[in-house]
């Protein structure tokens, strides 16, 4: 009979361990794999979110700039039309003296930041913009460069509105809201109701 050798390396012991060290680095590994996948989960969600957030935040900015157009329009509509009254009126004066006592269309014109259509493209001249495209500057820039068309002007005002709708109607007012020291602030006038009239 020939002697069997049992050695450590093909004990039943040795066996186990070797399995048993086999399953702990198979059970790392997919403890790492899972982590990373969790990981990557928690990434693609926060990813999600910001672009959700995004998408919101650009529908508001959309939404305010369609709302200042239309404001916009029916203040230059007012303002028009507050003009032309005031021409009429000074033609057709009851005094015959050819014009008004104390009306004039600067008093009725307020602050306003308006939203624009076209803007100028020359340096330093970014602050000249508007929506009327017969207005002198229009017409004179189009003249100084022939190679300039008026979509050159709506593509300039298309890529500052936004900046500008911001910069106007929600950054913070770095002033300061009070007067000299000392002083209080002065109370606001209530808005006067044109419909309403003194007894």
């Amino acid at each position: 009979m020939s002697e069997i050798k049992f050695t450590a390396e093909n004990s039943q012991e040795a066996k186990d361990k070797r399995d048993l060290d086999k399953r702990k680095k198979a059970t790392a590994a997919a403890e790492a794999k899972a982590q990373e996948a969790l990981k990557a989960a928690r990434k693609a969600q926060s990813d999600a979110k910001d672009e959700l957030n995004r998408i919101r935040k650009e529908a508001q900015l959309e939404q305010s700039i369609r709302v200042w157009k239309e404001i916009t329009a029916i203040k230059e509509k007012a303002e028009q039309e507050i003009l032309d009254l005031i021409e009429y009126e000074k033609a057709h004066t009851v005094t015959g003296q050819g014009g008004l006592k104390g009306i004039t269309a600067s008093k009725f014109k307020g602050e306003f930041s308006r939203h624009y259509l076209y803007q100028h493209l020359g340096k330093g001249k970014g602050q000249t913009k508007g929506n009327d495209e017969n207005a002198d500057w229009v017409k004179t820039y189009l003249k100084e460069n022939p190679d300039k068309s008026l979509a050159d002007l709506i593509t300039k005002a298309d890529n500052t509105i936004a900046k500008s709708f911001i910069a106007s109607f929600i950054r913070k007012n770095s002033k300061s809201t009070k007067g000299t020291k000392g002083d209080k602030k002065s109370k606001k006038e209530p808005v006067v109701d044109v419909n309403k009239r003194a007894q």
